[in-house]
């Protein structure tokens, strides 16, 4: 099960979250949605690199339908067509934001 613990460190606005369980929340997503805590500009900064990393969105991943909510609260869904895709694009892109804030 993932959760959101490895997030710490990270400024909000770079926060990335996953979470593992299925729940009434905006903020749960099943195993295969991964919720990016990031504002609008920061999501084509995502798509890119995770497609540098080989997950391809039509092929890995579909972007979400606009959700006027999960936008206010900065956050962004994709929807993985496999669970251990979703758990690897959140690594890949803390990884991202962690190198990116220490240049």
């Amino acid at each position: 099960m993932l959760d959101a613990s490895y997030q710490r460190g990270l400024p909000n606005r770079h926060r990335v979250e996953c979470h593992a369980t299925i729940g009434k929340k905006m903020t749960d997503a099943p195993e295969n949605e991964a919720l990016f805590n990031i504002t609008g500009h920061y999501v084509q900064e995502l798509k890119a690199v995770l497609q540098s990393e080989s997950i391809v969105e039509g092929t890995d991943y579909e972007n979400s339908a606009f959700n006027e909510k999960r936008r206010a609260e900065g956050l962004h869904l994709l929807r993985f067509h496999k669970t251990g895709t979703a758990a690897q694009a959140t690594q890949i892109w803390e990884k991202h934001m962690t190198a990116r804030a220490h240049r």
